[in-house]
């Protein structure tokens, strides 16, 4: 079943009932929650923008914890949003590989395993703090390429799920979107 929808990326200062109101405006099924307000601090907006908890068309609550090169700190912060996550009704939290804009298909085989570690604590610590939204992996930054996201996915028990950001596939990746779907299409939520 194909679904459509848009991230809050790209109208960053609408706040929360204006994204809703485009959404069902315009016959989408879901939001990414990515900014509101201005602001992609979305734990600092719904703290000063209460809101009721449950938003059926909100899909994804974008957060920015990257998988490489994480701290506590961040890890922490990824909790709360993932916290948020379930009060507003998301189903998926959304992390991706390395952060920032390096677009290198140069992972090691000891990153890969060191980011499926990663998702396996985190999904752990959900477990144990009753989170029940799930991780979705975008493929954004050294994670722009099907094969590492690819075998990321075969290092974990259970595969994270795929949020296909296809201009990084196909721009940075340089994958047509047929090579692109023929290795991670089943993974692609």
């Amino acid at each position: 079943m194909i679904t459509y929808g848009f991230s809050t990326i790209g109208c960053p200062d609408l706040d929360m009932d204006s994204a809703l109101e485009l959404c069902i405006q315009y016959g989408l099924d879901f939001l990414e929650l990515r900014a509101l307000g201005g602001s992609t601090d979305l734990l600092e907006y719904f703290k000063q923008n209460k809101t009721s908890a449950g938003m059926p068309k909100v899909l994804v609550l974008a957060s920015s914890f990257a998988l490489l090169g994480e701290d506590k700190a961040r890890r922490e912060k990824l909790y709360r949003e993932a916290e948020l996550a379930d009060k507003i009704g998301a189903k998926y939290i959304r992390v991706f590989g390395a952060g920032g804009n390096k677009m290198e298909n140069n992972l090691t085989r000891i990153q890969i395993e060191a980011a499926a570690r990663t998702i396996e604590a985190l999904r752990r610590e959900f477990d144990n703090r009753n989170v029940s939204c799930e991780l979705i992996l975008e493929t954004h930054d050294v994670l722009s390429f099907s094969k590492p996201c690819y075998d990321l996915n075969n290092c974990l028990d259970i595969p994270v799920p795929i949020l296909w950001d296809s201009y990084h596939t196909w721009r940075h990746g340089k994958e047509s979107p047929e090579d692109t779907w023929s290795l991670l299409g089943p993974m692609i939520k």
